[in-house]
């Protein structure tokens, strides 16, 4: 029975403490991603800075440099 308290307790703060915090941290991000309109600058998830050129529901079109335009995957953008 204790063996049982113990382990419901660790399963808990686990929770709480890590996997709690992730889900907020990824739903902040989330709505980061959706209010970027075009012509903002960003960070993607290589370090690479760009300017949007364009934003749909899964792909934007950045410009890396001037008339250099890449599309990606809007989870590529780490910020804003």
């Amino acid at each position: 029975m204790e063996m049982l308290l113990m382990l419901v307790i660790f399963v808990g703060a686990a929770y709480f403490l890590m996997i709690r915090p992730q889900q907020k941290r990824m739903r902040e991000h989330q709505s980061q991603i959706d209010a970027l309109q075009p012509g903002e600058r960003v960070i993607l998830t290589s370090g690479i800075f760009a300017t949007l050129s364009h934003i749909a529901d899964t792909q934007a079109i950045v410009e890396l440099a001037p008339g250099v335009e890449v599309t990606i995957l809007k989870q590529a953008i780490a910020r804003a």
